[in-house]
């Protein structure tokens, strides 16, 4: 596996859980972030799984020499960093915005009524979809400059609810 030959933690994302090769450093930040320890597989066992989704954990420096990396450029799948520390990979197409598109169609909401919140690089498909969008204070350069609005400051942890509360939905 080429996140494993280039010394990170690589995450698989199927159906009903988060697997791991082994519990080490980046599996231990993972559980931090996320509130949960992934399943750890055996290689035999990871070769077999279905995954709709990879993200490999890193130092902050070698995650963001990724999307420039020969071999990363050269595969045929979408990939954005979406926290410090974590880079994702996905099947070529599929991103928050085209999801949000896909709900969206289904329940006959026009993209214009569509508000789209969020803090990271793997947001902007979806704030360049949406009507309106709002980047956390908090959010990444990118995600700031790509969307509509910036909430207002504050912690980072109230930043969804003050950006709701511009809206004027009460």
């Amino acid at each position: 596996d080429l996140g494993v030959a280039l010394g990170f933690s690589p995450l698989l994302y199927d159906e009903t859980d988060v697997r791991a090769i082994r519990r080490d450093a980046g599996t231990e930040l993972y559980a931090r972030i996320v509130g949960g320890m992934p399943t750890v597989l055996t290689a035999a066992e990871l070769a077999t799984a279905r995954a709709h989704k990879v993200v490999w954990i890193g130092g902050e420096p070698e995650i963001a020499g990724l999307p420039d990396h020969p071999q990363v450029c050269a595969l045929s799948l979408y990939h954005v960093q979406s926290l410090p520390g974590m880079y994702e990979f996905l099947p070529q197409g599929v991103t928050k915005g085209s999801g949000v598109a896909a709900l969206a169609r289904r329940l006959g909401v026009d993209a214009q009524e569509v508000v789209a919140f969020g803090d990271a690089d793997n947001d902007i498909p979806m704030f360049e979809w949406a009507g309106t969008s709002f980047a956390m204070p908090h959010a990444t350069p990118k995600a700031i400059a790509a969307a509509c609005q910036l909430a207002p400051a504050g912690a980072p942890e109230s930043a969804f609810a003050r950006a709701v509360s511009t809206l004027g939905l009460g």
